[in-house]
């Protein structure tokens, strides 16, 4: 069975230690500044004006436009997928990797300032830093869409579903934007102990 774990730059990223994904059999893939919180990743994904910091080893790991766009056309393309680099990485992940399901954190679009006005786990995101807006925000008012984030977020799941990959949310966060069931990881193993009488391997 095939599971990739998605890390993006909010705050419950740091939550990726709180299980032993790799050990368990998940794959990591991470989004932006997600590296930092797990440099062991497997792929880390980010756009090509990307203006954070960069992993100076990641080599034939890190996954660009031009391999995230590819994923993108086979759904649709950017438009219908959406333009967050998210959502790139969700859909790439489902193309490249045909897992069975795909797990969230740190992708909870939850803004609001810490007590030392963070708003990512590294600190203040750095497109609030540049542009004043978290990008997903910034992403809808540029293109106009109406409920991007239900709708763009719901599409993926319905395109995950009809590849038989299941889509949910890790973070313990109870203030999120992403629409997909909150679980812990061990929902796997309970959910095939009770179809099948067997702990998954």
């Amino acid at each position: 069975m095939k599971k990739v774990l998605l890390i993006g730059s909010g705050c419950t990223a740091t939550q990726v230690s709180d299980y032993s994904y790799h050990k368990t059999g998940w794959t990591i893939v991470t989004i932006n500044h997600g590296w930092l919180a797990y440099p062991e990743y497997d792929y880390w994904v980010a756009p090509t004006d990307y203006a954070g910091k960069k992993d100076p080893d990641a080599g034939d790991r890190f996954v660009g436009w031009d391999e995230y766009i590819i994923a993108q056309n086979a759904y649709g393309g950017e438009w219908e997928c959406g333009m967050g680099i998210t959502l790139a990485a969700a859909y790439w992940a489902l193309h490249t990797i045909k897992p069975s399901v795909i797990g969230f954190l740190g992708c909870d679009m939850n803004y609001t300032p810490g007590k030392n006005g963070e708003t990512a786990f590294y600190g203040i995101g750095i497109d609030v830093q540049n542009n004043g807006c978290p990008d997903p925000f910034a992403m809808a008012a540029r293109y106009s869409i109406k409920d991007p984030i239900e709708k763009l977020y719901t599409r993926f799941a319905d395109m995950a579903a009809l590849k038989n990959c299941d889509v949910v949310n890790f973070s313990k966060i109870e203030k999120t934007l992403l629409p997909y069931k909150k679980t812990t990881p061990d929902y796997l193993r309970r959910t095939t102990e009770d179809r099948h009488g067997t702990k998954l391997k």
